[in-house]
C-alpha cells in the first residue's frame, strides 16, 4: 500500500493509526478486561480480532502475546 493510499484511507475513516503510547494504555486494560470474560462461541471473530492486536504489539513493542488466558472464544 501506497503513503497516499494510506492517507487517502485515513482521511475516509477505514484506517487508524494506535501509537506506541495508545498501545501502552490500551493493553494492560484490554487485557484484565479479557482474562475475566467468560468463553463464548459468538466471540470468535472478536477474539481473532484481539488476537491479531494483542500479536502485533508482541511484534512491535515486546508486550506479552495473546494466549489462552487472554481468549473469551471456545476455539
Amino acid at each position: 500500500m501506497e503513503n497516499q493510499d494510506v492517507i487517502q484511507r485515513i482521511n475516509n475513516g477505514d484506517l487508524f493509526i494506535l501509537t506506541r503510547e495508545d498501545m501502552a494504555l490500551i493493553l494492560p486494560w484490554l487485557r484484565e478486561t479479557l482474562t475475566n470474560q467468560e468463553r463464548k462461541d459468538e466471540n470468535a471473530d472478536l477474539c481473532q480480532v484481539f488476537a491479531k492486536v494483542l500479536g502485533l504489539a508482541n511484534r512491535q513493542y515486546g508486550t506479552e502475546p495473546f494466549n489462552r488466558q487472554t481468549c473469551i472464544c471456545n476455539g
